[in-house]
């Protein structure tokens, strides 16, 4: 059943001997938490010009920029896994509390209306309306929430602030309020929900928990309303498969 969740989908979890839950991430891309190395799967690196009149890693990449992972409904192994346990014929997820209070046209859900048997109330992602849907993979746009994580590591907060108030424009476009803090904390948690937004059920958000040494939400130790508590893991079980190819391990 669906359980509560770090993020973004909710996740199924699994008791440990201590009867705390852990978390799992279900099926490898789901919540906006399973990290990713597109450059060792074979996705194409981003690559832009270095120009003598700029700094040393050249201009911006281009935002038009995208590579997909695509998904089809010719065949169910092609389906596109999120739509497949979140959508209008399937309740096995739902969404955690930090996307269900945004007010975001790129976090996209409703409310089903009832809740699970675990007592999760259920809601149903948008993002991916179909079997069909593709996922984004690599972006211009993750390229330059990339500049601006390196700005802030560098100490640049003023180019930070510049890139996150773009994306916050998406938001709520004139209404936005520009990011012009010189605080690093409030800047990285401003990039960090832009991330969070920007990347929604795609994959990022457990990359970023481990990076950025984020608070679990909810938090260890929480009780369960299906019953244990929330626990501490971030990381990924290893299959049962493999455990019984290496009784050794």
């Amino acid at each position: 059943p669906p359980t509560k969740v770090n993020g973004g989908v909710q996740q199924h979890t699994a008791r440990g001997s201590n009867n705390a839950m852990r978390r799992r991430p279900l099926g490898g891309m789901l919540n906006g938490a399973v990290d990713r190395s597109p450059l060792s799967t074979g996705a194409h690196a981003i690559d832009w010009p270095v120009e003598s009149n700029t700094s040393s890693r050249g201009p911006p990449p281009p935002a038009a920029y995208v590579k997909y992972v695509t998904a089809s409904s010719i065949i169910s192994r092609r389906y596109n896994r999120i739509w497949q346990e979140n959508s209008s014929t399937s309740t096995n997820t739902s969404l955690g509390l930090p996307y269900i209070n945004m007010t975001d046209p790129r976090v996209p859900f409703l409310f089903r209306g009832d809740s699970s048997v675990t007592k999760v109330p259920l809601y149903e992602q948008l993002k991916y309306p179909d079997a069909a849907s593709h996922i984004r993979l690599a972006s211009g746009d993750e390229a330059r929430l990339i500049i601006a994580e390196a700005d802030l590591a560098a100490g640049d907060v003023t180019s930070a602030d510049t890139i996150l108030t773009s994306f916050r424009f998406r938001a709520r476009g004139a209404d936005s309020t520009a990011i012009t803090s010189t605080n690093p904390d409030t800047v990285k948690a401003a990039l960090v929900d832009q991330r969070r937004r920007e990347f929604f059920l795609e994959g990022q958000h457990l990359g970023d928990a481990i990076r950025f040494g984020l608070r679990l939400n909810p938090d260890s130790g929480v009780a369960y309303p299906g019953g244990g508590k929330y626990g501490t893991q971030l990381c990924l079980p290893l299959p049962d498969v493999e455990k019984s190819n290496n009784p050794n391990f």
